[in-house]
């Protein structure tokens, strides 16, 4: 019998650990909504931060001491624009290879489009990245202390400490004995990444194409519908008189026009859907997507001194723990096939993501 209790009660742990607890929650400030989900006895935004109170530009200075925001590659200080800023991930979907054919009974018309990588309202779906004085805002200078820090986070939830961050780890199912120095925690990541996407705003995504599609077929609609007028103008006394003859309607421009309209949203609608499906496909390259814990990770990239690409490549996490003078504790996934978290201090001047967990 008491095999078979100790058997059970891991295996019960297990699936508690995994059941998807989970709901959503408004900040205050500003009317965000977001998603939460419960992972072992810990309650963790699923989404990324996005509060956004200012903005500092992309390509500008840099600092250790003062709040810094930033929106992914976004060159500016207006906040409204950030929220709008539309970037390509340096790893990401790409649109499908599509052929548009329009067929009506007066012109046969055809667009193709090549494969394409697909922006992205970097706010929308990635949040802010925000250096470590941003995140611990009052609490900057806290430096030692092992009570929770509010930081930039809602009221009722906290910037999580690095230890926090172990407990998480543990929980989806890293070593026991999670060493503080350790660097790379195995057995991890597949369980924290977002793999599809659950509803794809095409709003919030642009594609080469995109417009200039939907142009061409709105002018050839008006070249149609120019020339089949000019042709019944040129011949209306004839023309009229032999339909009477077999008692038709003379209907033919809106006819064929509504026809040719029908046939070139069906293709537009297509093309979108085909589009959706490539979004909902995820950003990640990993081959073992789980996502079983609901923590839904995503590559939001990292703002760094050197400005290189980084959307698409890797999520980083701040934690509220310093480590040393200019240096304070993170959690970094990078995209690909790696089957781990790193752990790393960060100069405090870089700008990373944030997930809050509940008090």
């Amino acid at each position: 019998m008491k095999k078979s209790i100790f058997t059970v009660v891991p295996f019960l742990f297990f699936l508690s650990a995994f059941a998807q607890v989970k709901g959503t929650f408004v900040d205050e400030r500003d009317n965000h909504k977001y998603k939460w989900v419960q992972i072992g006895n810990q309650v963790w935004m699923a989404e990324n931060l996005a509060y956004l109170p200012s903005v500092n530009s992309w390509r500008g200075d840099m600092s250790d001491t003062e709040p810094h925001y930033y929106v992914h590659s976004y060159d500016g200080t207006d906040v409204q624009e950030a929220k709008n800023h539309f970037k390509k991930p340096f790893v990401g979907p790409k649109t499908p290879e599509w052929k548009f054919v329009v067929q009506d009974s007066v012109e046969r018309i055809e667009i193709s489009l090549p494969p394409t990588q697909i922006e992205f309202n970097i706010y929308y779906y990635f949040g802010v990245l925000y250096n470590w004085p941003a995140a611990m805002g009052d609490s900057v200078n806290r430096i030692s202390s092992t009570s929770k820090v509010q930081g930039i986070c809602p009221c009722g939830w906290h910037l999580p400490s690095d230890e926090e961050w172990n407990k998480l780890e543990k929980t989806l199912g890293a070593n026991s004995d999670v060493e503080k120095e350790k660097i790379f925690r195995r057995g991890v990541v597949e369980e924290l990444l977002k793999g599809q996407i659950d509803s794809v705003n095409l709003e919030k995504v642009k594609y080469e194409g995109q417009n200039s599609v939907l142009v061409e077929f709105e002018e050839a609609v008006k070249k149609e519908k120019k020339e089949i007028e000019e042709a019944l103008k040129k011949g209306i006394k004839e023309t009229e008189e032999a339909l009477k003859k077999e008692n038709k309607e003379f209907d033919v421009t809106k006819k064929v026009i509504k026809e040719f309209e029908e046939a070139t949203k069906k293709e537009i609608n297509g093309f979108e859907e085909a589009v959706k499906k490539e979004i909902s496909h995820g950003f990640w390259n990993h081959s073992n997507i789980k996502n079983n814990s609901g923590f839904s990770a995503l590559p939001a990239g990292w703002k760094l001194s050197t400005i290189r690409p980084s959307l698409g490549l890797a999520a980083d996490f701040w934690s509220s723990t310093d480590a040393n003078k200019g240096k304070a504790w993170n959690r970094e996934i990078l995209n690909g096939n790696v089957s781990g978290v790193y752990r790393t201090k960060q100069e405090k001047e870089n700008g990373f993501s944030i997930r809050c967990i509940k008090d």
